[in-house]
């Protein structure tokens, strides 16, 4: 019984490249958002030219058969630049209150002076969320 090496699939050349700078603009991303304020701010930008790559690979892949698991890593790529982009829409929103909690964390030199530093997080939280007229139960 011999066994027939599996079929290789031909990815377009213009798949490959959108595909690339897709995935090459998800991990600068996701790295930004490691990085925290003000750096994951520039997701606001990698994120949306992913999904423009992803559709342009989706748009390449059509006309191709045996195309599915290129058009399932686009979708995950998909995801995670909505993830990215949610995640820096939050922290573009709550900028404010970032900066008072890294600047307080950063003169909190006692457990005590960083439960202060919580509790001034919160408080802000709650009165940004009552802004917003977000209701939270006690």
């Amino acid at each position: 019984m011999t066994k027939t090496p599996p079929e290789t699939i031909e990815v377009p050349d213009a798949v490959r490249t959108n595909m690339r700078y897709m995935m090459l603009l998800l991990l600068v991303s996701i790295v930004a958002y490691v990085f925290s304020v003000p750096m994951v701010f520039l997701a606001l930008l990698t994120a949306p030219a992913a999904v423009l790559f992803g559709v342009l690979a989706l748009v390449g892949t059509r006309g191709h058969a045996n195309m599915t698991g290129v058009r399932i890593s686009v979708s995950f790529g998909f995801l995670l630049a909505g993830i990215a982009m949610m995640a820096a829409l939050g922290s573009l929103v709550l900028y404010d209150l970032l900066q008072a909690q890294r600047e307080c964390e950063a003169r909190a030199l006692t457990p005590i002076a960083q439960r202060a530093c919580d509790a001034e997080w919160d408080e802000g939280y709650r009165e940004l969320l009552e802004r917003y007229g977000v209701v939270v139960p006690e």
